[in-house]
């Protein structure tokens, strides 16, 4: 599979260029900042970089790639890395100083954690040696007597409730008929699991649903922690019973995260053939044909986003998750080539409840819930009724305010007076402590709550990726911003509603989304309640929140590269106020240290405790611990996880086009970032004919600086070089003309610490001065030293006595003049060596270069 990145990574609201007095949301491509509008008297270079596959394993250099002369290196890399900072911030080029790559979650061991147990006080599950179903009664008055003298006053056993003829429930209560406390219960449990009439006895836990899902690159998606969505599973990850229908470029039904979900093809809504682009008008197909929204044969794929943020296929270990694990996803398709008309988009509104509609046939599963991620300027009539015909019908109305940084009554659908109206916020990580409106986002009277959208130029948690929404597109995954992001996330959680009470309706889901939502958001304009939260409005429901309830935000925590402490938060959602512990857990409970053990908590207040990470502690290359809140019988959970600081993964790398000037000095003409969530595939687009180095930079250390001892460095070589013929006047020097497309430009990046080598010890076969190009070909512990011709399995040494197979222990000088000292093979004649690689056997004895 490979991924759609050459799109806007701005997702704007959707024009409706065909409605007159209405203006395009979309504007003109944008050759300077757009990878995805090619400009014909340009050039274009693709290609991908190549990386190490595990933690600590080296940047190895494939045949017909080079490492950079380093001296010429470091130069080129203080260019580049000076040019980086001066650009502005967006989600093409991100500020340097706001890198800091880390361990992909996705290698992190899953780890034994320590946790409160959830129990019914009162209640205590026994299996019995012999069938106690029909001798209840008998078992009871037994194990009554058991328990006679154990506490202060009397406990009756009734054992009440079977599963099998020897599993059941019994209920333990005082002689005043009170269950017994969560205490008392524990010490129940413990006196009955002697009985000689019982196989055990044990706490009838609580248990809830898996509400971490581990799906791919789930840790990327701040922008389900940002509104509480873990805490919201624990109760519902929606129903099969639930329908929602997207109104907007179609869904990429065949898409292998969304298939699952789309129950029936939907309807194609568009009646012009040349804006549907599949070759007819209306039709009963709503799979995505594309939108040319970024060229001819360059897509948006909006509304398949979109779907993703609403109900990807979750838990299924692959890609990402969506706010619904379950319930219909149908397509209504309104939206082709050039946008979308409002005859076509109002239809769409009456197909998705169900009202017949001219060209397509009736929708078999009318909406429960109804996203629209589009919109223009102007009001319209039309637009209006349709949204009240859907809300009279029963479905809940989800619309984006807009993007134009601007009131949102001036825009429709976002002025319907019966839409719900989602403004955007961008990541509420650590190192802000208010979230703040995203800077494009609309605003006003009309929105009614704001939901995470997006900020792409900001990295809040320094995940390494740019704060956007993480979805769905082509047959792979991006990142976009916009309210048509927000939307989607407003849209789930009454999926969620809806499959906790059928019956809610429009002004009941705006209720309980307003009056649940969080009022911490930096929106001086106005974005309606606040920030959406889905744990609160879940919770809602089902009176949960009458009492004191606390959750973690966010539930997962990632520390960089560096840090040594981060802040952990638990917050009250519930009404009354209530006392909060705090205790460490988890595999690495020993190096995480808390600056408080907790607090009193009134509602809508949250506790911030400093968590402390001793990573001396922990020599492994990652780690995590657990941080549990109690209140009362119940507990939040947030887990929180580091990468080592030697580690040096590969997560992040900043590719940069420097033009070579005709008096040799270099200039940095576009610099692009991709990272593993775009499998490291870039495109340097746009470039004006010239001579070009093509180089990646990995800035390890989050420093902003090319530290040449630490950080890493590649440049592609077009003619396949080595490193003997690279040099400053020819190493990587690649001429483009107007018009030409570049393909196949990869190369490696190496760090400075290492040399190029894997110097982790391989596991295969390889003896001391075998070839290899890995060290996993080198064996006992030896590693691939790549600096020498056809690599050359070696280890360090400090002495003969340390090289295996009478090797000798010499030492190398690097052409930086660094020295180090590795075992070389021994040998007699020259036919003991690689003799066709040009090694021979010098006068030292042992198999070199000649």
């Amino acid at each position: 599979m490979r991924i759609a990145r050459y799109l806007p990574v701005a997702a704007l609201c959707v024009t409706l260029p065909f409605i007159t007095g209405l203006e395009a949301c979309l504007g003109l491509c944008d050759f300077e900042s757009d990878p995805a509008c090619e400009d014909p008297e340009r050039a274009q270079v693709l290609g991908a970089v190549t990386g190490p596959e595990s933690s600590g394993a080296s940047f190895g250099l494939p045949g017909g790639f080079v490492r950079v002369e380093p001296t010429f290196a470091r130069a080129l890399a203080g260019a580049v890395t000076a040019e980086l900072a001066k650009l502005p911030s967006t989600g093409v080029a991100p500020h340097k100083g706001a890198r800091r790559p880390h361990q992909s979650d996705a290698n992190l061991v899953p780890s034994d954690k320590t946790r409160v147990e959830r129990f019914r006080p009162g209640e205590v599950i026994v299996r019995a040696r012999e069938p106690a179903r029909e001798r209840k009664a008998e078992l009871s008055r037994a194990l009554t007597f058991e328990l006679d003298g154990v506490f202060d006053e009397p406990v009756v056993v009734d054992v009440r409730l079977c599963g099998t003829s020897t599993r059941c429930l019994a209920d333990l209560r005082t002689k005043h008929g009170k269950p017994l406390d969560p205490e008392a219960t524990a010490e129940a449990v413990l006196v009955l699991s002697r009985s000689p009439l019982l196989v055990y006895a044990e706490k009838n836990l609580i248990l809830q649903a898996a509400a971490q899902p581990n799906d791919e690159f789930f840790t990327l998606q701040w922008h389900y922690a940002a509104m509480d969505l873990p805490a919201a599973w624990d109760v519902t990850q929606g129903s099969d019973d639930v329908t929602a229908v997207i109104i907007d470029t179609g869904i990429l039904v065949a898409h292998p995260d969304l298939e699952p979900r789309v129950t029936t093809l939907g309807a194609d809504l568009i009646d012009d053939p040349e804006v549907a682009r599949d070759g007819d008008g209306r039709d009963d197909d709503g799979d995505d044909a594309g939108d040319q929204a970024c060229g001819s044969t360059c897509h948006s794929h909006h509304g398949s986003h979109v779907a993703g943020t609403m109900g990807a296929a979750t838990d299924n270990g692959s890609m990402v998750a969506g706010v619904t694990w379950a319930g219909r996803l149908i397509p209504a398709r309104a939206l082709g080539a050039g946008g979308g008309s409002l005859a076509d988009i109002a239809d769409a509104i009456e197909w998705a409840v169900g009202n017949d509609v001219d060209g397509v046939s009736r929708n078999p599963y009318p909406a429960d819930v109804i996203n629209m991620s589009l919109g223009g300027y102007g009001e319209s009539a039309a637009m209006n009724d349709a949204v009240s015909d859907a809300v009279a019908a029963g479905a809940i109305v989800v619309v984006a305010a807009g993007n134009d940084a601007t009131d949102a009554s001036e825009f429709t659908p976002a002025n319907a007076p019966d839409a719900i109206t989602v403004a955007s916020h961008g990541n509420t990580g650590p190192d802000r402590a208010t979230p703040r409106k995203a800077s494009y986002s609309n605003y006003g009277d009309k929105v009614d709550v704001a939901a995470p959208g997006g900020e792409q130029g900001e990295d809040v948690d320094g995940d390494g990726q740019g704060d956007g929404v993480l979805s769905t597109v082509e047959d792979y995954v991006t990142f976009y911003q916009g309210t048509s992001m927000a939307a989607p996330h407003v849209a789930g959680i009454a999926m969620l509603l809806k499959s906790l009470d059928p019956a809610i309706d429009q002004e009941q889901a705006r209720q309980i989304l307003s009056s649940t939502a969080s009022p911490d958001l930096d929106c001086p304009e106005g974005c309606g309640a606040g920030r959406v939260s889905a744990a609160r409005a879940v919770h809602a429901i089902g009176g949960d929140l009458d009492g004191p309830f606390v959750i973690a935000s966010p539930s997962i925590v990632r520390v960089g590269r560096g840090q040594r402490e981060t802040p952990v938060i638990f917050k009250n959602i519930g009404a009354t106020a209530s006392p909060v512990s705090l205790g460490v857990g988890g595999e690495n409970r020993s190096a995480c240290h808390l600056d408080r053990d907790g607090g009193d908590l009134d509602p809508d207040e949250a506790v911030i405790a400093v968590l402390s990470i001793d990573r001396d502690e922990e020599a492994d290359d990652r780690g995590e611990c657990t941080i549990t809140a109690t209140f009362g019988q119940q507990s939040a959970e947030a887990r929180v996880v580091w990468t080592a600081d030697e580690v040096q993964a590969l997560t992040v790398v900043d590719v940069g086009a420097v033009r070579i000037d005709g008096d040799g000095a270099l200039a940095v003409e576009r610099i692009v970032t991709t990272s593993a969530v775009q499998q490291f595939e870039y495109k340097l687009f746009n470039l004006s004919p010239a001579e070009y180095l093509v180089v990646g930079l990995v800035d390890v250390n989050a420093d902003g600086d090319y530290d040449d001892d630490v950080d890493a460095i590649g440049i592609f070589q077009p003619s396949g070089g080595d490193d003997d013929a690279c040099t400053q006047a020819s190493c990587g020097r690649l001429t483009v003309t107007a018009g030409q497309t570049v393909t196949g430009a990869d190369f490696t990046v190496a760090p400075g610490f290492g040399g190029g080598d894997d110097d982790t010890g391989g596991t295969g076969d390889g003896q001391l001065g075998d070839g290899c190009t890995d060290g996993n070909e080198c064996g006992g512990g030896l590693y691939c030293e790549d600096a020498l011709p056809g690599g050359y399995c070696t280890t360090d040494c400090a002495g003969d006595a340390d090289c295996p197979d009478a090797g000798l222990c010499f030492s190398l000088v690097d052409v930086t003049g660094d020295e180090y000292t590795v075992c070389l093979e021994s040998c007699t004649a020259p036919t003991d060596c690689r003799t066709g690689e040009g090694y021979t056997c010098d006068a030292d004895s042992t198999c070199y270069p000649g």
